[in-house]
């Protein structure tokens, strides 16, 4: 594993150029910046985090939710959230609050980056969910 650690981050976002999402990712395009932004952060993918929308023998279902990106030696899962789809419907909302369960009881530290922050600055969200700040789910704040 890489020295990934949790460290303090001073600086504040600032918008950057998104960078093209390639026709064969199998993600949405906020996940793609999350993704790029965990490895500008020196995070290597297979070793420091898992991709859920990668095929991965190793990858561990979190009971009946598979998160995002999992980054198990530091205990964190990032999820990507659409506001259209996780907060219209009070099933989709009950399905969140219950991963959030799962994920916790499990050790690990939740974290959510909305479709608009991943568009806007997704290497300060993700640095945000390093440094061991959480945002909650958009369907929970619903």
């Amino acid at each position: 594993m890489t020295q990934a650690t949790l460290r303090p981050r001073t600086r504040q976002h600032r918008v950057r150029p998104l960078p093209s999402v390639p026709e064969s990712f199998d993600g949405s395009d906020a996940e793609y910046y999350v993704l790029i932004a965990l490895k500008k952060h020196g995070l290597l993918e297979g070793v420091d985090f898992i991709f859920a929308a990668r095929p991965n023998l190793n990858y561990v279902v979190t009971g009946d939710f598979i998160p995002d990106f999992r980054l198990p030696g530091l205990r964190i899962i990032i999820q990507v959230q659409s506001a259209y789809y996780h907060s219209r419907t009070g099933t989709q909302r009950a399905k969140d609050r219950f991963a959030l369960l799962a994920f916790s009881q499990r050790g690990y530290r939740v974290t959510y980056i909305t479709e608009d922050q991943a568009a806007l600055d997704a290497y300060y969200f993700v640095g945000r969910a390093l440094d061991g700040f959480t945002e909650g789910p958009i369907s929970i704040l619903a």
